[in-house]
């Protein structure tokens, strides 16, 4: 299995071939100079084909310390993202930057086979397994990159929206394995996040029945009140107007939430949740589409760094622009050592 030093092959593969050339170019010229003193009895120590190799060298030594687009020097992260998000809504072909989970083809296409007992009754223990396939050439994939500190993220939903999880299945060979539990009787959507190796971020859904449901579909009934409590927490969810997908596809909005202790004190000891100090899931509810929404700085982030209050999120239509409709969004914060989950009932409209 290969992490996040390895998510990058395609552009250290040029840099590492450039060094080689500039250290073999050296040994030649070192070597020419070398047979040409022994020769002609010429007090040669450093000949013109050493004088090209060290050049090659300075400009390789200059290759290899200039800014990745993850720096803080480069193209804003979020100028990037908004770049992404015109190319997939114009299937523009152009490559995409340098991001967690966005480095790969993008023309490549996956699917997932679930295995799991043909009759699954609630509050009952059941194992998962997963199988990632090339829709091209219908191979298992194995080899993954893991940009989000996991290789395998699988975000479960009940069809009520009542019900929601974030898990990660182990890797087991060709295939990823986890036990998990459904609460009550009806249909649960799994969404699994991953990345295969050389690919961007793949998302893609699947829907379990547990038990039997003859409910009708729920109606969600947005959030008159942006401030809820949840346990020993208050979260207020700010927003600057209404929420357009339009808007949120070209990454024009963010969602911001500030959080509070009950007796309204600021949290500002938030701890790191895979990597950074939120994660926001939103559901539409009637398409039941999945978006991932990424933190609004999504610089690296030192280890032992502390967040909050406010924590702000920016949509961005990667993968093709958003639909209207009422979402559910799922917004996970990490506090000491508790996760935090806060629900809110959007409204997006065009």
């Amino acid at each position: 299995m290969l992490g996040t030093h390895f998510a990058d092959l395609s552009q250290l593969i040029p840099k590492i071939f450039f060094l080689a050339l500039a250290i073999l170019l050296i040994l030649e010229g070192l070597r020419l100079d070398k047979y040409l003193s022994n020769k002609f009895g010429l007090p040669l120590t450093f000949g013109g084909v050493s004088l090209m190799a060290v050049a090659i060298i300075s400009f390789s030594a200059f290759y290899l310390q200039e800014p990745d687009e993850n720096s803080s020097t480069s193209l804003g992260i979020h100028a990037q993202h908004i770049k992404l998000a015109q190319q997939a809504q114009t299937n523009s072909s152009s490559s995409l930057p340098n991001l967690p989970g966005l480095v790969g083809d993008r023309t490549r296409r996956y699917s997932v086979s679930v295995d799991h007992p043909q009759q699954i009754s609630p509050n009952q223990e059941v194992e998962l397994i997963f199988k990632v396939f090339d829709a091209s050439s219908g191979k298992n994939v194995t080899i993954f990159q893991k940009p989000y500190e996991k290789t395998f993220h699988l975000i479960i939903v009940a069809d009520s929206f009542e019900y929601f999880a974030h898990i990660h299945p182990e890797q087991s060979g060709t295939e990823f394995r986890i036990s998990t539990t459904f609460p009550k009787n009806g249909a649960y959507h799994l969404y699994t996040d991953f990345q295969p190796l050389g690919a961007i971020d793949q998302q893609i859904a699947s829907t379990l029945l547990v038990g039997s449901s003859n409910a009708a579909p729920t109606k969600l009934t947005p959030d008159k009140n942006l401030t809820k409590t949840f346990g020993n927490y208050k979260v207020r969810l700010e927003t600057s107007g209404k929420f357009s997908a339009a808007a949120m596809s070209l990454g024009q909005q963010k969602i911001t939430f500030a959080l509070s202790d009950i007796n309204n004190k600021p949290i500002t000891d938030l701890d790191l949740y895979l990597g950074t100090f939120g994660h926001l899931v939103m559901i539409n509810s009637e398409t039941f589409d999945y978006i991932h929404v990424h933190p609004y700085s999504f610089t690296k982030i030192p280890v032992n760094a502390k967040g909050g209050p406010r924590v702000e999120f920016l949509p961005i239509g990667i993968y093709g622009p958003f639909k209207p409709g009422v979402y559910q969004a799922y917004a996970q914060f990490n506090h000491n050592g508790q996760i935090l989950l806060a629900t809110f009932t959007l409204n997006v409209g065009k």
